[in-house]
């Protein structure tokens, strides 16, 4: 099972398919005032991220404490989280600085003193800590959750696994969500804040914990022995709890659907990292969805400035005809969402190849330092 968990074709495929959902869900703000109408409950998409990085973090300290030479929790977590940054960087800085650019220009920013507070607001980005309430969070609070909620549960992983993933991260998870359900009846609305910390933070909190505590279950479906009816079974369950889920996003605008789309995406989680599916080998070979699987973070991080800059825009756009927009609501909205669709792809590409580049540089550049700093004399 473990084999499985580092790549899984099935996961970055349906990682890049909820970004594509989030990514139409933040149109509304490129679309004309008013007249956004699908999608109402697409930021859900978020817990499928929650749920899988609770999942794999649970992997994660199984593989260490199978290991010859253990350190101490603290060294092992900071070892564990130098790795998980790793796969955010550059690429989270370099979205952080295009989106700054791009959002301060859209807003007429002028001046040193608008710009130097634009910076400093951008500079909790860097350091991914807005969720924790540095600065104001954005569409990176994610990320940010998600890193400082890791903190916390990967020392208690590494000392208490046995006890954390059967007892701790399910109540924890109870608690939480079911603290959430009492009180607010939905998930969504991540920024609002609750005195204590964000709400969306206290989501990645039960929902990364219910993804930990998945970690048994999915062990023991994994070593079951199904014939090709039963793994056929398993990924006709696998598209229908996507494709309910994307559904209940699509159509649904309650929040009283809420925790189904969990629970959907909840035996999602569980039937994928099974590889029971009949087609889990072949999309596992399948490069287009490791692709899309690296694609994945640069478009989550990239539509949501990008929508707002537009929107900014709409007005001026309608006023010099662009793209023919004119008095028709309807056909104004196909154009801007055309628009939008088409700006997210070239920012989308500016993020992934920028951060290629300053990976690649990354080496050379190591070198060129390690060099410089030996063939300077001690003063």
């Amino acid at each position: 099972m473990d084999q499985h968990s580092q790549r899984n074709g099935t996961v970055d495929f349906l990682r890049f398919l909820f970004c594509c959902v989030i990514m139409l869900r933040h149109s509304e703000y490129a679309l004309p005032p008013g007249t956004f109408d699908f999608l109402k409950r697409g930021a859900l998409c978020v817990e499928f991220f929650f749920l899988v990085s609770g999942y794999l973090m649970v992997c994660s300290a199984a593989r260490r404490l199978q290991a010859p030479a253990l350190s101490g929790a603290g060294a092992e977590t900071v070892s564990f989280m130098k790795r998980k940054l790793r796969t955010l960087l550059p690429t989270v800085p370099v979205a952080v600085v295009i989106a700054m650019l791009v959002t301060e220009i859209s807003k007429h920013t002028t001046g040193l003193a608008g710009w130097g507070k634009a910076a400093m607001n951008a500079v909790w980005d860097f350091f991914m800590l807005p969720s924790a309430g540095f600065g104001w969070p954005t569409e990176r609070w994610y990320i940010s959750s998600m890193l400082l909620v890791m903190l916390a549960f990967y020392p208690i992983l590494i000392k208490h696994f046995d006890a954390f993933v059967k007892v701790i991260a399910p109540l924890i998870a109870v608690f939480i969500l079911g603290w959430i359900y009492r009180n607010y009846k939905e998930l969504i609305s991540p920024y609002l804040y609750l005195g204590h910390m964000y709400k969306g933070h206290l989501r990645a909190i039960g929902e990364i914990a219910l993804g930990a505590a998945l970690f048994p279950l999915i062990r023991r479906f994994s070593a079951l022995r199904l014939n090709k009816i039963a793994k056929a079974a398993v990924t006709c369950a696998e598209v229908l709890c996507a494709a309910g889920s994307v559904a209940l996003m699509a159509t649904v605008k309650s929040k009283d659907f809420d925790y189904l789309v969990l629970l959907l995406m909840a035996i999602l989680v569980v039937l994928t990292f099974s590889h029971q599916g009949i087609a889990a080998d072949a999309m596992d070979r399948c490069r287009l969805n490791f692709t899309l699987g690296r694609i994945s973070l640069p478009l989550y991080l990239s539509n949501v400035w990008v929508s707002q800059a537009i929107g900014r825009y709409y007005t001026r756009l309608t006023e010099a005809g662009f793209l023919g927009l004119g008095a028709d609501p309807q056909a104004n909205k196909l154009k801007m969402l055309a628009l939008y669709l088409v700006c997210v792809v070239i920012a989308t590409a500016a993020v992934y190849l920028v951060s290629a580049l300053l990976r690649k540089l990354k080496g050379p550049l190591r070198k060129f330092a390690d060099r410089h700093v030996m063939e300077t004399p001690a003063a």
